[in-house]
C-alpha cells in the first residue's frame, strides 16, 4: 500500500452537500434541508432525495423559487410519511 492510499484512508469523509455536515435532526423542527433529509434517509446520496422531489414522493419548499440556486427544504409531515412508507408494519 502506497503512502498516498493510507493518508486518504485516515481522513475524515467530507459531507455529501457542499462539504459541510448537515446540522442535528431536531424532531421538532418544522422543515429539514436536503442533508439532514439524506441522513434521515439512512445516508442516501442527495441526488436520491432529488430523484424523490422529482417522482412526487417527496414535496419540496423552495425559500427563494425565482433564484435559480435556492435553498431547498422539506416539510417534516412529508419526510415522516415517506419513511413510513419505505418501513410497513
Amino acid at each position: 500500500m502506497s503512502s498516498v492510499s493510507r493518508v486518504r484512508a485516515d481522513q475524515p469523509k467530507p459531507s455529501k452537500v457542499r462539504g459541510r455536515e448537515p446540522k442535528p435532526i431536531d424532531p421538532n423542527q418544522l422543515l429539514y434541508s436536503r442533508a439532514q433529509v439524506c441522513t434521515m434517509l439512512g445516508g442516501v446520496h442527495p441526488a436520491t432525495v432529488a430523484r424523490l422531489e422529482d417522482a412526487g414522493k417527496l414535496r419540496a419548499v423552495r425559500l427563494s423559487p425565482e433564484k435559480e440556486n435556492c435553498r431547498v427544504y422539506y416539510r417534516r409531515e412529508d419526510v415522516l410519511a415517506l419513511i413510513d412508507g419505505l418501513n410497513p408494519a
